[in-house]
This record gives structure tokens, C-alpha cells and sequence, in this order.
């Protein structure tokens, strides 16, 4: 996600504007969900009782204090955003393979792959 921040999306003239609006949002989706599921992780476990580490170097302050009451709850939401994140993600897959096997006319899968020369 780092790297989306220090370079240009390239530019989609030929794609036509459909496609464009479906992968806008799943891409805006993936980057929402991934933040939000691991905010919310954090909370879950630390609701749970558990200490989060980071890399097993640094364990993370405590937003929020044990409640072995609510994590249920946390566990379920955590739950949903994760098989909302794997949805978002299979469609994302999806349009991959779709690219791959329509011919890529657009050179969306040349750009996205690390196994071809860039153009």
C-alpha cells in the first residue's frame, strides 16, 4: 500500500468507463477493508486479553481495555469484514483472470504481473 502513495495510478484512456468505475471501487474497497479489518483486529484482541506485537518487536499500546463480554462481538465483526475483504479480493482475482484470458487489450495484465517487460 506504501507504494500507491509515491507513484501515479497509470492512466486508463482506452478502458471503457465500466470498467473503469468497477475497478475503481474494488480497489478503494481492498484498501478500506485491509485497513479497517486490521484496525479492528487490534481491538478484538485486545478486548480478548491479548497483547498486539508488531513483528514480535514492539507490543502495541492498549486502545481499549479487556472485555470478555463484548469480544464475541468483536470476534463476529472481525469475522464479517474478513469474508467481506476475501469477496472483495476473489473479485479483484477475477478481473485478473479476465484480463489474462480476454487478450488484454487494454494492458491492464502487463501491467499488473512481474513476469513480462513493462511497456
Amino acid at each position: 500500500m506504501i507504494w500507491k502513495f509515491f507513484n501515479s495510478p497509470p492512466t486508463n484512456k482506452n478502458l471503457p468507463k465500466l470498467h473503469f468505475f468497477i475497478s475503481s471501487i474494488v480497489h478503494n474497497l481492498l484498501y478500506f477493508l485491509v485497513i479497517l479489518t486490521t484496525i479492528q483486529g487490534t481491538l478484538m484482541s485486545q478486548v480478548g486479553g491479548f497483547d498486539v506485537n508488531l513483528l514480535s518487536l514492539i507490543t502495541l499500546p492498549r486502545i481499549i481495555g479487556e472485555n470478555l463480554d463484548m469480544y464475541p462481538i468483536f470476534k463476529k465483526i472481525h469475522y464479517t469484514f474478513w469474508i467481506f475483504l476475501l469477496a472483495t479480493f476473489t473479485v479483484h482475482f477475477i478481473g485478473e483472470i479476465y484480463h489474462l484470458l480476454s487478450g488484454d487489450k487494454y494492458g491492464i495484465w502487463q501491467r499488473m504481473n512481474f513476469w513480462t517487460n513493462k511497456k
